[in-house]
C-alpha cells in the first residue's frame, strides 16, 4: 500500500510520443505513490487526473524557419507555464522531450527558484548535433532519463545524474486489442500501414505525396492501406486522403484505437521519420521511412548534423537497415523501388526482422521498471 501523503508532480509534454512515455511511467508510479498531476499534456495524461493548462498541440512547431512567426506566442506559453509552476510549488517537475520548450521553462524556473527538483526524460540528441547542449542543460536539469544506452556518457560527464531506463515502448508492449478494432476489420490480410507524422506541417508535407505514389503503382492494388492518424489531426488527414478514395483502398483510423491493431496485422509500413519508426521496428513491422524538410532548414541542418541516418533504429544499430528516403530521394522512382524491394524480396524483409530482434535486446534495460523506482527515490528525497 502506498502512503496517503499526496505529492505534487508537474508534467510538461509537447506531443503524443512524449505523452505516451509519460503515461507508461506515471500510470505505473500511481501504484507506488499517491500524487496529484499538474501541467501540460493530452488525453492520456488527463486520464491520470491532469488538468492541462493549454493544449499541447500549440507546441507542435517544426523546423527553424517555421518557428520564427510563432516566437511571441511561445514566449507567452513559457511564461504561463513558469507562473503556473510557481503557484503549484510541485515536489518534482518532469519534462519529456520537446526540448525547445521544456528547457526554456526549466532554465527560467531554476533561475527564479533553484530548490525545484527537475527531471527530464528523453535526452536531447547531443550525439547528433549541438554537443555543447549537454553542458548547458546541467544548469537546470538535476536528473535525466535516457532511452538509449549509448547516450549516458554524454551527460554524466557534466555531472547530471543520468539513468538508462530502457525504452518505454518495451514496458507494456502487449498485443491486447480493443474489441472495437476487431469488430471493424474482418480484413487482416494484405495490410500496409501509413504513419504520416503527428504534426500538421509533417502531414501536409508528406501524406499527399505518399498516397500519390501508391496510387500510381498497379502492383499495390491488392493491399489495404491503414492511415493511422494522431487523434488531433484526423480531419486534416481525411481531407488530404479524400481525393484518392477511388484509386486506392484505404481507411483513416485514430492512433488511440488502432495503432496496436496496425502493429499486429500490418505486413509492411510506410512512416514519416519520428519515434513511430522505432515503435514499428520493435513491433517487427518491416518498413521504409520518408522525410522532407523545408529546403532552407535542411541546408542549415545538413552542415550541423553529425549522424549518418535519421531513423532511430538505424542510428542505434549503426547500419542502414530501414531505407530512408530524405529530401530529393523522396521521389516516386526511389519510393516505388524501395517499397517493391521490401515487399517482394524476402531476404531484405528478413534482414530487417532479424535486426529488429537485436534492437530489442539493446533497448531493454536489465532493471525492472527502473524509471518508476528512480522517480520514487527523487520525490522522497528532501
Amino acid at each position: 500500500m502506498h502512503s496517503n501523503l499526496k505529492y505534487k508532480i508537474y508534467i510538461i509534454v509537447g506531443e503524443e510520443s512524449g505523452e505516451n512515455i509519460g503515461y507508461e511511467i506515471l500510470s505505473s508510479l500511481k501504484k507506488k505513490i499517491n500524487f496529484k498531476l499538474y501541467g501540460l499534456g493530452g488525453i492520456k495524461l488527463k486520464s491520470l487526473g491532469l488538468n492541462t493548462i493549454f493544449n499541447f498541440n500549440e507546441l507542435s512547431i517544426i523546423g527553424i524557419f517555421e518557428i520564427l512567426p510563432k516566437i511571441p506566442r511561445l514566449i507567452n506559453l513559457i511564461n504561463q507555464t513558469c507562473n503556473d509552476i510557481e503557484s503549484v510549488k510541485p515536489d518534482l517537475i518532469i519534462s519529456i522531450d520537446a526540448p525547445d520548450f521544456s528547457f526554456r521553462v526549466l532554465n527560467k524556473i531554476k533561475k527564479k527558484n533553484n530548490t525545484f527538483k527537475t527531471l527530464h526524460i528523453v535526452a536531447p540528441t547531443v550525439w547528433a548535433w549541438k554537443s555543447y547542449r549537454a553542458k548547458k542543460i546541467s544548469k537546470f536539469v538535476d536528473s535525466l532519463f535516457v532511452l538509449f544506452p549509448f547516450e549516458k556518457r554524454y551527460f554524466t560527464l557534466h555531472g547530471i545524474k543520468t539513468t538508462f531506463i530502457g525504452h518505454p515502448f518495451l514496458y507494456n508492449n502487449n498485443n491486447n486489442l480493443k474489441n472495437n478494432a476487431k469488430k471493424l476489420f474482418k480484413l487482416k490480410k494484405n495490410i500496409i500501414s501509413i504513419f504520416p507524422g503527428s504534426r500538421k506541417v509533417e502531414i501536409e508535407r508528406h501524406l499527399n505525396k505518399i498516397l500519390f505514389f501508391l496510387s500510381k503503382s498497379s502492383s499495390l492494388k491488392k493491399y489495404n492501406f491503414l492511415i493511422i492518424s494522431v487523434d488531433a489531426q484526423i480531419e486534416l488527414i481525411k481531407q488530404i486522403s479524400y481525393q484518392y478514395k477511388e484509386k486506392i483502398n484505404f481507411y483513416v483510423l485514430k492512433t488511440s484505437k488502432y495503432k496496436k491493431y496496425a502493429f499486429k496485422y500490418s505486413k509492411f509500413a510506410i512512416a514519416v521519420s519520428g519515434t513511430i519508426s522505432l515503435e514499428l521496428a520493435l513491433n517487427k513491422v518491416p518498413l521504409i521511412v520518408v522525410y522532407k524538410l523545408n529546403y532552407f532548414t535542411y541546408l542549415l541542418l545538413k552542415n550541423l548534423v553529425k549522424v549518418k541516418y535519421i531513423s532511430l533504429a538505424n542510428i542505434i544499430l549503426n547500419k542502414k537497415i530501414i531505407p530512408e528516403l530524405i529530401q530529393s530521394d523522396f521521389s516516386y522512382k526511389k519510393f516505388n523501388s524501395e517499397l517493391s524491394n521490401l515487399i517482394s524480396n524476402k531476404r531484405i524483409k528478413n534482414k530487417q526482422l532479424k535486426m529488429f530482434d537485436r534492437l530489442k535486446q539493446i533497448l531493454t534495460s536489465n532493471k525492472s521498471n527502473i524509471a518508476v523506482k528512480e522517480i520514487e527515490k527523487i520525490i522522497k528525497t528532501n
